[in-house]
């Protein structure tokens, strides 16, 4: 039977599992929260895109609608997508594949 120390060819194995297990239970976290905070909005909250859409001129439109598209993307519950999709500075060690 193998055993699991740093020496063995099993340890990249483990770390590979408890770095899926906690992706995926940060995942599903993030996806219960922005379900919540969608279930959250009613009917007649305010709708920022919409009130930039109705704008007459074309101009002004396209301005309003960019301005509250960045105003938008800053929310919490978006960054947290944002910031997952950024390259780590420390990619820790290289795993061999041979074995």
């Amino acid at each position: 039977m193998p055993s699991l120390t740093r020496t063995g060819a099993h340890v990249p194995h483990l770390q590979a599992a408890l770095c899926t297990l906690i992706g995926s239970a940060g995942g599903y976290t993030y996806l219960a929260l922005l379900c919540r905070d969608i279930d959250a909005v009613k009917g007649s909250d305010r709708s920022p895109m919409r009130e930039a859409d109705a704008i007459p001129e074309t101009l002004q439109r396209r301005i309003a609608k960019g301005v509250v598209a960045y105003q938008m993307s800053l929310q919490p519950r978006l960054l947290v997508c944002s910031a997952a999709l950024l390259p780590s500075s420390n990619p820790g060690p290289a795993v061999s594949t041979q074995l």
